[in-house]
């Protein structure tokens, strides 16, 4: 699941991209929850490239949820996926690390700190270096 508002600057474009590589596994799906009213445009690019990738039966754009819904979705998932390009504060990460969902995010603005470190100085989630 990517939880982050669909919009350009959370990376949705390049997730897609990287979904499409590993089509011919089995067994997974991709949920995008968050915003989709502040840029209609892009919105409708995204599922132009889910389409176009063939992915409309693995990645679904479900818009904003919340309260009881929100937590039925975290409940179905295994992993958080955050490909954002910059992130003033990463609370939409530490949301899934308190349900010890794991996560692996870009390593960008505060993500690194929201993610934080175990009593043993191990990560619960998994900071990924940008590289587009």
């Amino acid at each position: 699941m990517c939880v982050a508002s669909l919009t350009p600057v959370t990376g949705h474009e390049d997730l897609i991209y990287d979904l499409a590589h590993v089509a011919d596994l089995t067994g997974w799906s991709c949920h995008f929850v968050g915003g989709i009213a502040q840029n209609p445009a892009h919105v409708a690019r995204l599922r132009a490239l889910i389409d176009e990738y063939e992915l409309v039966d693995r990645v679904t754009i479900h818009g904003p949820l919340a309260d009881d819904a929100l937590d039925e979705a975290y409940t179905a998932v295994d992993l958080l996926v955050l490909p954002s390009y910059a992130e003033s504060f990463g609370l939409v990460v530490q949301e899934p690390l308190s349900r010890t969902i794991p996560v692996m995010a870009s390593d960008v603005g505060s993500v690194p700190e929201a993610i934080g470190s175990t009593p043993a100085g191990e990560r619960p989630g998994l900071p990924i270096p940008r590289v587009r």
